[in-house]
Parts: structure tokens; sequence; C-alpha cells
């Protein structure tokens, strides 16, 4: 599945071509032979139909994106000894890429600079570029006794130099290139960790949003006390690059043309939370304006969800991946040619196939799980649980 077109996506102040969605079907989307057989056939007319001056309906199969979600992985010595054989299963699938959303160690263990190394090796034995984005454990929540008592603005900068060295590409076995929000927005030059790049019809996008009140929590279990100054000064300077950079995806989309907005963060801007407020309004403000679907996906809470037409915006749906765990993993399928775009399978190390498929709709007839708005979608042990859910 590696080698698809994959793209940094720059300022384009002339626009690209966009991708033309015509004849979409609300199924969810899964790859199977008729699957295949159906979009080279596609492929085959839309070539056809350019040859005769007539506009392209389906995207040819290189658009497909294939891809690996993880988070709040590997959590203490078992998981770090369960990881090689995750990364085994990923790679086994030959995805384009693998997005972590955040929590690179368990936040009752040390932020030392000996295991968040730990961490960085285990992501580069991933044979697919390894896009992160910063949790609470490896910074803000690092003033807790049991995590070592260290100043967070200090292990924020340490994250940063050991995961992000070249802002402008990913860690992970092969490196993929990616717009940073620190070269794009030099006012944000300190926010290497924000990045976006395109493909398969979508622009996708990291935002640095934590756990921990979005890092209002106090630092209150340092030896000196907590630094309040210093504390939300750090939180508005990352607000300020986090809603910039929402802004920036999509912008880039629009004049792309693109299908569909992908939006990574750890923690779930959940509603009534102050530290999540400025972040949450205006993603949902974007998402509702955009004509296409769009997906938040984080982690942070170790349970996986879904939840359609989230914060009652109708083309915005949000996934939480796995955590917690080395053993199970999400795949998501990104096809532009299909009404939701987005498509997720979850997955065990060591079964052959999937424990739940499901679809990700654009709109509120687009998939069979439309009716349940409102309802996290929760895989345990090969069933679904729905459980009320505060949007």
């Amino acid at each position: 599945m590696g080698g698809r077109r994959l793209s940094a996506t720059g300022p384009s102040p002339g626009g690209h071509p966009g991708v033309t969605r015509e004849g979409h079907g609300g199924a969810m989307h899964t790859r199977t032979p008729l699957a295949l057989s159906l979009s080279l056939s596609a492929s085959v007319a839309a070539l056809a139909a350019l040859a005769v001056g007539a506009p392209a309906t389906a995207s040819a199969p290189d658009d497909v994106a294939h891809v690996a979600v993880l988070g709040d992985t590997p959590y203490g010595p078992e998981q770090t000894e369960q990881f090689p054989a995750l990364v085994d299963d990923v790679n086994a699938h030959g995805f384009d890429w693998v997005l972590h959303a955040g929590d690179v160690k368990s936040g009752s263990t040390p932020c030392s600079d000996e295991l968040l190394a730990t961490s960085r090796a285990l992501y580069d034995t991933f044979e697919a570029p390894f896009v992160l984005t910063p949790g609470d454990n490896e910074w803000t929540d690092c003033h807790r006794e049991k995590a070592g008592q260290y100043l967070p603005t200090e292990r924020l900068e340490h994250t940063r130099a050991l995961f992000y060295p070249n802002p402008r590409g990913t860690i992970g076995g092969r490196s993929m290139e990616v717009v940073p929000q620190s070269a794009e927005q030099p006012e944000h030059a300190q926010s290497v960790e924000n990045v976006r790049f395109h493909a398969a019809g979508t622009t996708f996008a990291t935002v640095h949003v934590v756990g921990s009140q979005n890092g209002e929590a106090p630092w209150d279990e340092l030896a000196e006390g907590d630094h309040p100054a210093e504390r939300m000064a750090e939180v508005r300077q990352r607000r300020a690059a986090n809603l910039d950079w929402i802004d920036a995806a999509f912008d880039t989309a629009q004049e792309r043309g693109d299908a569909a907005v992908a939006i990574m963060m750890q923690a779930e801007p959940v509603a009534g939370e102050p530290g999540y407020a400025a972040e949450r309004a205006l993603l949902l403000e974007r998402a509702a304006a955009f004509d296409g679907p769009v997906l938040l996906l984080h982690g942070d809470e170790h349970q996986h969800e879904e939840e359609a037409h989230y914060g009652g915006v109708q083309n915005l749906t949000r996934v939480e991946t796995f955590g917690d765990t080395a053993t199970q993993w999400l795949s998501m399928t990104v096809d532009p040619s299909t009404e939701e775009v987005f498509s997720f399978r979850t997955h065990e190390v060591g079964q052959d196939g999937p424990i739940v498929d499901t679809g990700v709709a654009s709109g509120p007839d687009a998939s069979p799980w439309a009716g349940l708005a409102g309802l996290g979608l929760v895989a345990a042990g090969g069933t679904l649980v729905a459980r009320n859910r505060r949007a």
C-alpha cells in the first residue's frame, strides 16, 4: 500500500484543481476484491472521459490512502515489551503513514530523557512515516511526583527537539515531507509540532491540544509549587498558534478544492471546559462552513469511540483511537470517491480480521451509524457498546 501520492500543502494563492465527487455511494467503504475491481473500472472510465473532454467523476486508485492510527502508547514496561509486535502487525499492512494522537508514555512514569528516547526509538521502527501530535504526559503533566517533578515548559522544549528534529519531515522508518507551522507562520516559530500535509483529496493537520485542561491545570506537584504566570503564558502562546493553524488547514483545503479535512489533536475539546473553548468554537465554526466531511481524530481517554454530527455540526465526526494498549489499534481508509471519505477498522495484534468495521458519515443519511449521533461506539471484545457522551 506504500508509495501513494502524498504532498505537503503549502500556500496556494492560485488554488489547485478540485476533486470531483459526483455519484458517491452512501454505503460503508471496505477494500474487497469487488470494490477494487469497481475502483479500477471507474479509473478507466475517468481516463476515457478526459480523452473526450468530459469531467472525471472518480478518483484514481492512487488517491486512496491507508493509515494506521494509534494513541496513548506505550504505557509502562509491559506495553513497551509488547510494542514491537504491534509494530510488526502494522508494518505487515504496508500503510502509507502512521498517526499517533499523543501520550508517548504513561503519566505515572518518569518524564526522563531516557524514557522519552525509548518511545522515539520504537516509533522509528515503523516502516511508514510516523506523524505524532504531543500529549500531556510528555510535558505538561511532568510536574507530578511520579513523573519526576520536571518543569513542564522545559520538558516541552525537550519533546519538540526529540520528536521534531526536522520540522519539515516526519520521524518513522521513512520521512514524509510536511508543512510545519513554524515555517509557514514565523510568528509561531516554536510550534514545530503543528504540521500539515495533503493526500487522497484531503488536508490533514495536527493541532497541539492536550489533556489536563489543555495545559491550564496547575503544576501543583512541583517542589516549589505552581508557576502560574509561566504556565498561562505557554497556554496563551500555544492557543494563538492552534487557532491560526486550524484556520490555515481549512483555508488550504478550500483553496485546493479538497474533498475533506482531518484534524488530529491529543485531547477532545469538550464542551463546558474553558481550556478547550477557543479551539472547539473555531473547529465547529470552520467545519460547519466547509463543503465536505471533517474528521476530528484524538486520543487521551483510552476508549475507541465514534461520534457523528459532533457539536451539532452535520459534517463533523469525532473518532477517538484506542489508548493504554499495545495490542489494539485502528486503521483508516481515506477515499475521496466515497461520500463519507473516511472509514475505520479496529484491529488486535495477532488477529487476522477486524473486530468492528465502521464508516464515518458526511451527512445525516450517509451511513448506518448516522442515527447514533451523540453516542460513542466503543469496541469491546468484538461488540459495540453505546454510551452517553457529552459533545
